[in-house]
């Protein structure tokens, strides 16, 4: 299955993995269907760039140090922007005790490694329409604010 996904503005997709081989393909695949991405391999420096920048695609190993993924999950999940974005955890396996830990920490959807083309992709496309549809949310909401405000003068 061949999918042709363009972003219809320049989202930035930032990509969480300790595996440099992994972020590297990942960020290729996502450079290559109109996305531009940011990769790290760790918790602290990806946190920081989430708070300058706030990607609306994240993708998250599961496999991180410790308990760096889930904590990175639920941080990202309880920021400002934490609800208008999409996080995709990658597990090593296919364990309920991690589909239930991601889903918790945050994560819309979790995969399994290795990632298939298809299902990257797929993710990507839904991933794209969801944060399209929270932008307008959000932009609905910001002019509902303003009208509000103007009426309470």
């Amino acid at each position: 299955m061949n999918m042709t996904i363009m972003a219809p503005l320049q989202e930035t997709i930032l990509i969480i993995d300790a595996d440099k081989a992994r972020r590297n393909s990942l960020a290729s695949s996502a450079a290559t269907l109109g996305l531009s991405a940011k990769s790290y391999p760790d918790a602290a420096s990806a946190w920081d760039f989430f708070e300058t920048e706030s990607p609306r695609l994240i993708v998250l190993d599961w496999g991180l140090p410790g308990t760096a993924s889930p904590e990175l999950g639920r941080k990202v999940r309880n920021a400002a922007m934490g609800r208008y974005l999409s996080i995709l955890a990658l597990t090593g396996g296919d364990r309920t005790e991690d589909t239930g830990s991601c889903l918790e920490a945050g994560a819309n959807l979790y995969m399994t490694k290795p990632v298939r083309r298809e299902s990257w992709q797929t993710w990507i496309a839904s991933a794209l329409q969801q944060v399209a549809d929270l932008r307008e949310l959000e932009s609905s909401g910001a002019e509902i604010k303003g009208v509000k405000d103007e009426l309470d003068e």
